[in-house]
Protein backbone atom coordinates (compact mmCIF):
# COMPACT_ATOMS: atom_id res chain seq x y z
CA UNK A 1 0.00 0.00 0.00
CA UNK A 2 2.84 2.38 0.57
CA UNK A 3 6.38 2.55 -0.69
CA UNK A 4 9.39 3.95 1.18
CA UNK A 5 10.19 6.50 -1.54
CA UNK A 6 6.60 7.78 -1.51
CA UNK A 7 6.68 7.87 2.28
CA UNK A 8 9.77 10.08 2.43
CA UNK A 9 8.52 12.41 -0.31
CA UNK A 10 5.15 12.76 1.39
CA UNK A 11 6.66 13.30 4.83
CA UNK A 12 8.86 16.05 3.37
CA UNK A 13 5.70 17.93 2.37
CA UNK A 14 5.01 18.64 6.04
CA UNK A 15 8.46 20.13 6.52
CA UNK A 16 8.20 22.27 3.39
CA UNK A 17 4.75 23.46 4.45
CA UNK A 18 6.03 24.41 7.91
CA UNK A 19 9.13 26.18 6.60
CA UNK A 20 7.27 28.20 3.98
CA UNK A 21 4.57 29.13 6.46
CA UNK A 22 7.16 30.05 9.09
CA UNK A 23 9.11 32.36 6.81
CA UNK A 24 6.05 34.07 5.32
CA UNK A 25 4.53 34.52 8.77
CA UNK A 26 7.76 35.93 10.19
CA UNK A 27 8.15 38.39 7.31
CA UNK A 28 4.67 39.66 8.10
CA UNK A 29 5.32 39.86 11.83
CA UNK A 30 8.62 41.69 11.37
CA UNK A 31 7.23 44.30 8.99
CA UNK A 32 4.03 44.89 10.99
CA UNK A 33 5.55 44.98 14.48
CA UNK A 34 8.63 47.02 13.48
CA UNK A 35 6.43 49.58 11.74
CA UNK A 36 3.81 49.68 14.51
CA UNK A 37 6.12 49.73 17.54
CA UNK A 38 9.79 50.18 16.55
CA UNK A 39 10.51 47.82 19.44
CA UNK A 40 12.68 44.78 18.78
CA UNK A 41 11.54 43.11 22.01
CA UNK A 42 7.98 43.13 20.67
CA UNK A 43 9.25 41.62 17.41
CA UNK A 44 10.95 38.81 19.31
CA UNK A 45 7.92 38.20 21.56
CA UNK A 46 5.46 38.26 18.66
CA UNK A 47 7.70 36.03 16.55
CA UNK A 48 8.16 33.38 19.22
CA UNK A 49 4.60 33.35 20.57
CA UNK A 50 2.93 33.46 17.18
CA UNK A 51 5.42 31.00 15.77
CA UNK A 52 4.70 28.30 18.30
CA UNK A 53 0.95 28.81 18.10
CA UNK A 54 1.18 28.69 14.31
CA UNK A 55 3.33 25.55 14.39
CA UNK A 56 0.68 23.76 16.44
CA UNK A 57 -2.05 24.98 14.10
CA UNK A 58 0.02 23.85 11.10
CA UNK A 59 0.53 20.39 12.54
CA UNK A 60 -3.13 19.91 13.42
CA UNK A 61 -4.38 21.38 10.13
CA UNK A 62 -1.89 19.50 7.98
CA UNK A 63 -2.59 16.21 9.76
CA UNK A 64 -6.36 16.71 9.51
CA UNK A 65 -6.03 17.41 5.79
CA UNK A 66 -3.83 14.36 5.31
CA UNK A 67 -6.25 12.16 7.27
CA UNK A 68 -9.13 13.36 5.10
CA UNK A 69 -7.09 12.67 1.97
CA UNK A 70 -6.17 9.24 3.32
CA UNK A 71 -9.85 8.50 3.93
CA UNK A 72 -10.66 9.46 0.34
CA UNK A 73 -7.81 7.27 -0.94
CA UNK A 74 -9.06 4.30 1.08
CA UNK A 75 -12.59 4.89 -0.22
CA UNK A 76 -11.29 5.00 -3.79
CA UNK A 77 -9.35 1.77 -3.22
CA UNK A 78 -12.47 0.10 -1.83
CA UNK A 79 -14.33 1.13 -4.99
CA UNK A 80 -11.82 -0.81 -7.08
CA UNK A 81 -9.40 1.96 -8.03
CA UNK A 82 -6.28 -0.11 -7.47
CA UNK A 83 -3.89 2.54 -8.87
CA UNK A 84 -4.62 4.88 -5.95
CA UNK A 85 -1.75 5.24 -3.49
CA UNK A 86 -2.90 5.39 0.14
CA UNK A 87 -0.91 7.49 2.58
CA UNK A 88 0.32 5.44 5.50
CA UNK A 89 -0.46 6.53 9.05
CA UNK A 90 3.30 6.88 9.49
CA UNK A 91 3.31 9.48 6.70
CA UNK A 92 0.41 11.38 8.21
CA UNK A 93 1.92 11.49 11.70
CA UNK A 94 5.49 12.27 10.62
CA UNK A 95 4.49 14.94 8.11
CA UNK A 96 2.39 16.66 10.79
CA UNK A 97 5.26 16.41 13.26
CA UNK A 98 7.73 17.82 10.73
CA UNK A 99 5.35 20.67 10.00
CA UNK A 100 5.20 21.40 13.74
CA UNK A 101 9.00 21.37 14.10
CA UNK A 102 9.82 23.19 10.84
CA UNK A 103 7.71 26.28 11.50
CA UNK A 104 9.51 27.50 14.64
CA UNK A 105 12.89 26.54 13.17
CA UNK A 106 12.15 28.73 10.16
CA UNK A 107 11.15 31.53 12.52
CA UNK A 108 14.17 31.40 14.78
CA UNK A 109 16.85 32.06 12.16
CA UNK A 110 15.50 35.46 11.03
CA UNK A 111 14.71 36.44 14.65
CA UNK A 112 18.31 36.00 15.85
CA UNK A 113 19.52 39.43 14.59
CA UNK A 114 16.95 41.16 16.81
CA UNK A 115 18.75 39.74 19.85
CA UNK A 116 22.10 41.34 19.02
CA UNK A 117 21.84 44.41 16.79
CA UNK A 118 19.77 47.52 16.24
CA UNK A 119 16.24 47.15 14.95
CA UNK A 120 16.86 48.69 11.50
CA UNK A 121 19.79 46.42 10.66
CA UNK A 122 18.05 43.41 12.20
CA UNK A 123 14.97 44.10 10.07
CA UNK A 124 17.02 44.28 6.86
CA UNK A 125 18.89 41.07 7.73
CA UNK A 126 15.70 39.28 8.76
CA UNK A 127 13.84 40.23 5.58
CA UNK A 128 16.85 39.33 3.43
CA UNK A 129 17.27 35.94 5.09
CA UNK A 130 13.54 35.18 4.93
CA UNK A 131 13.11 36.17 1.29
CA UNK A 132 16.29 34.38 0.24
CA UNK A 133 15.20 31.24 2.05
CA UNK A 134 11.79 31.37 0.34
CA UNK A 135 13.42 31.75 -3.07
CA UNK A 136 15.80 28.82 -2.45
CA UNK A 137 13.02 26.64 -1.06
CA UNK A 138 10.89 27.48 -4.08
CA UNK A 139 13.77 26.44 -6.36
CA UNK A 140 14.06 23.16 -4.48
CA UNK A 141 10.31 22.50 -4.76
CA UNK A 142 10.51 23.38 -8.47
CA UNK A 143 13.20 20.74 -8.97
CA UNK A 144 11.20 18.13 -7.06
CA UNK A 145 8.03 18.86 -9.02
CA UNK A 146 9.74 19.05 -12.43
CA UNK A 147 8.72 22.68 -12.80
CA UNK A 148 11.01 25.58 -13.53
CA UNK A 149 13.10 26.00 -10.35
CA UNK A 150 13.61 29.71 -11.03
CA UNK A 151 9.92 30.34 -11.68
CA UNK A 152 8.92 28.41 -8.55
CA UNK A 153 11.58 30.27 -6.54
CA UNK A 154 10.23 33.59 -7.77
CA UNK A 155 6.68 32.49 -6.94
CA UNK A 156 7.68 31.71 -3.33
CA UNK A 157 9.63 34.97 -3.13
CA UNK A 158 6.61 36.90 -4.39
CA UNK A 159 4.37 35.27 -1.76
CA UNK A 160 6.79 36.46 0.92
CA UNK A 161 6.97 40.00 -0.49
CA UNK A 162 3.19 40.27 -0.77
CA UNK A 163 2.74 39.04 2.81
CA UNK A 164 5.38 41.48 4.10
CA UNK A 165 3.89 44.44 2.23
CA UNK A 166 0.35 43.74 3.40
CA UNK A 167 1.55 43.37 7.00
CA UNK A 168 3.63 46.54 6.71
CA UNK A 169 0.45 48.48 5.93
CA UNK A 170 -1.32 46.73 8.78
CA UNK A 171 1.54 47.97 10.98
CA UNK A 172 1.07 51.49 9.62
CA UNK A 173 -2.61 51.31 10.53
CA UNK A 174 -1.93 49.92 13.98
CA UNK A 175 0.72 52.56 14.61
CA UNK A 176 -1.79 55.28 13.71
CA UNK A 177 -4.33 53.71 16.02
CA UNK A 178 -1.82 53.28 18.88
CA UNK A 179 -0.49 56.81 18.60
CA UNK A 180 -3.62 58.49 17.29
Amino acid sequence: MSDPEGDSQHILQGAVFGIVDGFIMLLGIVTAIVEATSNKNFVILAGIATGFADSLANAVGFSASELAERGQQISDRNKGKTHVRVHSMREVVLSGLLSFVATPLALMVPLIPFLFIDITTATVISLTVGLTALFLLGRYVGKLSSESPTRMGLRYLLMGVIGAVICYFIGVGIKGWLIG
